[in-house]
Formats: structure tokens, sequence, C-alpha cells
């Protein structure tokens, strides 16, 4: 009689997977303009005016208000929560702030990208009265891993809409707002 042979399972290992939320959408802005100054001593008050001027300044190129604004002092990116049906490919580029202030007091870029989900594990403003298009970023490859990189179509697609903006723009507010431009 043969011995009876019993036969080895191997376990079950289940990986687990992180879906992509239907109800919100999330990007990552690298050096936002607004932020905020603990030298005063006032912490809570100087993050609420942060989370206050970047949720205004999302709501004024979405059109609708931030759902949640991530931030911590030490780092120099922010993550912001928006609704599932806002248009992010409409604000993914570098935002310099001449472009969108009426008054620029400072020259600083903030590049904005689409979270980068997989690594779930580990700021109101006076501006112009219709907000510019961005500009293509510095790089190809966001400065922060927790950001997905801008395809090709999509940089090809912010230059295409900057180039449009800027051609129905008056030569003279190009021209004061572009520090590459020069007067005669």
């Amino acid at each position: 009689m043969k011995p009876k042979q019993f036969k080895v399972k191997a376990p079950k290992f289940k990986i687990k997977e992180y879906k992509v939320p239907e109800y919100s959408k999330y990007v990552v802005v690298t050096n936002p303009w607004s932020k905020p100054t603990f030298l005063s001593g006032n912490g809570r008050r100087e993050n609420e005016r942060f989370a206050n001027t970047i949720g205004g300044w999302f709501e004024k190129m979405t059109g609708q208000p931030v759902q949640t604004i991530y931030f911590q002092s030490n780092k120099e990116f922010i993550i912001v929560e928006l609704e599932h049906n806002v248009d992010v490919n409409l604000i993914l580029g570098a935002h310099h702030t001449q472009d969108f202030f009426k008054i620029p007091t400072r020259a600083e870029i903030s590049e904005i990208y689409v979270y980068d989900k997989k690594d779930l594990m580990e700021l109101r403003v006076k501006e112009k009265e219709d907000y510019p298009p961005p500009r293509k970023t510095k790089t190809s490859k966001p400065p922060t891993h927790f950001a997905q990189p801008l395809s090709s179509e999509l940089q090809e697609l912010i230059t295409a809409r900057r180039s449009s903006y800027e051609e129905s723009q008056p030569a003279s507010s190009i021209c004061s707002s572009t520090p590459s431009c020069s007067t005669k």
C-alpha cells in the first residue's frame, strides 16, 4: 500500500491595494507662495491665514472650494484635496505670482502636480479678474516623490494654452509681468 501524500499549499499573501478615492482628487503644490512664518509666535493664526490664502487661490483657479490642505512647516510642498469633479489638468504647471497678483510684491513660482497616490502608505488674495493659465514647469520631473511627472502631451497643452493667453493680452500687460521682457 502506498503511503498517503499530503499536498502542500503555499500560504496566500494579499498585498494591500490603495484605491483611488472616487470622491476626491489630490494635487501637490511645491514651493507654495504663501508660506506660514512662525517667527511671530502666532503659529495657529499663521496656519489659518495660510490655509485661507491657499484655499482662496485654489477656489479662484478651479471655481470650487478645497476640501483639505495638508502641510507641515518643515516641508517645501503641500497636498491639496479637491472635489472629484475638478479638472486638475487646467491647473497643473508653474504658477508665477506676477501673473495673478494685481500688484506683484514678490516673484515666486509655485508648481502644481497630480498627487502620486501610490505613496499613501509611507492657502484670499487680491488677484487679477481672469486667472491666467499656468506656465510650463522648469523640469519634467517633480522635485518630490509625492508627485507624478507631467506627460509630454500635458506639457505641450500647457505651453499652447499659455501662448494663446499671452497672444490675447495687450503687449503692455505681458511685458510688465514677464521677467524676461525688457523695456525700451
